[in-house]
């Protein structure tokens, strides 16, 4: 998670400005100070790279996570993105109190 940070933190204020679509899906058009980051996977893969396992980004768009950026791929091949946390899953808690 630290080094997710790190790396974001270097591209700039964070901002959402519009929708984009994502894997077939609306979900908020998340920026790093210029660089859009929907569908933009360079920062997960250079996480990844870095410190092995996956990396993704999600945006809330009102009660809903949506995967923006990831280099988590589905069983068929391409990347997971569009994709909404479960509502109900552990995630979700640990999200709310603020935790990795």
């Amino acid at each position: 998670m630290a080094a997710l940070v790190a790396k974001t933190g270097n591209l700039g204020t964070p901002k959402v400005e519009g929708v984009d679509p994502v894997g077939g899906k609306g979900a908020p058009a998340f920026y790093l100070g210029s660089t859009k980051i929907n569908n933009s996977f360079d920062v997960v893969n250079a996480v990844a790279k870095e410190q092995g396992g996956v990396a993704t980004l999600f945006m809330r768009s009102g009660d809903h996570f949506i995967r923006v950026a990831t280099n988590v791929k589905k069983d068929d091949g391409p990347r997971a993105v569009g994709a909404e946390l479960d509502p109900k899953g552990p995630v979700i808690g640990a999200i709310h109190k603020s935790e990795a």
